[in-house]
């Protein structure tokens, strides 16, 4: 998140000192608006890349950025025409047929979403798993509104492609817990349990602590504690399951337990 502030800083002084007939404003201009969007500041993203895209030789990236940056404002005509103009240029990337199809589907052109999403899996069978990369980036820069979006894209994607994938209730249920969605939290978490069995629990145990301070955040101490114990039999070098117990037996003014 700092280093896209910090580039920002030094792209303000770049745009400062050069005149905008040369070469380099433009570029400075396109950096900046790209840094806008991975901090989620979507309106001055999509004013540099606007300045740039009115100014300068058709780049696929600014309107790809800048139709990314309309999808997630919910500017679906826009981000629509973006995506247009992406695969005129460019009629080889899927995300962009993945992206474009998802937006026909937000604005219920359901054919269309269908044919998009079709192009797309052609160009790259496994597009989904490009997405999830997205995700974990957004949510290591702490973007969770857009992150939420883009999983429930993911799952859009997957279900046209007839898969199920805890992994993306997995990234949800975690998603929905930062925003404070504790009850849908638990039910996400919960169907990572129970549809990803020994498997989810062996390879992403993480899942326990999440359902248990959902469950904390509720006040269903009992059940928290439960997940608690549970994660801590998984993993017992960690020390956030004991935390999290730890937690879990304060909030019951158990704090003798809480000290331990």
């Amino acid at each position: 998140m700092e280093d896209f502030e910090s580039a920002i800083i030094d792209y303000d002084a770049a745009i400062l000192i050069t005149d905008d007939s040369d070469e380099l404003y433009y570029d400075s201009l396109a950096s900046r608006g790209a840094s806008y969007y991975f901090l989620g500041d979507f309106t001055n993203a999509i004013a540099d890349l606007t300045l740039v895209i009115d100014n300068v030789t058709v780049s696929v990236q600014s309107y790809a950025v800048r139709g990314e940056s309309y999808y997630f404002q919910e500017n679906w005509q826009l981000a629509l025409a973006d995506f247009n103009t992406v695969i005129e240029l460019d009629n080889t990337n899927a995300g962009s047929f993945a992206n474009r199809g998802l937006i026909h589907y937000y604005l219920g052109n359901q054919s269309s979403a269908l044919e998009d999403w079709e192009e797309a899996f052609s160009l790259n069978p496994d597009i989904s798993t490009s997405f999830r990369d997205g995700v974990q980036q957004l949510i290591r820069y702490e973007l969770y509104p857009t992150a939420l979006q883009r999983v429930n894209d993911i799952i859009l994607l997957d279900a046209y492609n007839g898969v199920t994938r805890w992994q993306n209730n997995f990234y949800r249920a975690y998603i929905h817990l930062q925003l404070g969605n504790n009850l849908d939290a638990i039910l996400d978490a919960t169907l990572v349990i129970e549809d990803g069995g020994d498997e989810a629990l062996s390879s992403m145990p993480e899942i326990l602590l999440v359902r248990s301070e959902g469950y904390l955040n509720l006040g269903f101490l009992e059940s928290g504690l439960e997940d608690a114990n549970d994660y801590i039999l998984l993993a017992p070098d960690d020390r956030e399951g004991y935390a999290m117990r730890g937690n879990i037996h304060f909030a019951d003014d158990n704090f003798e337990l809480a000290l331990s």
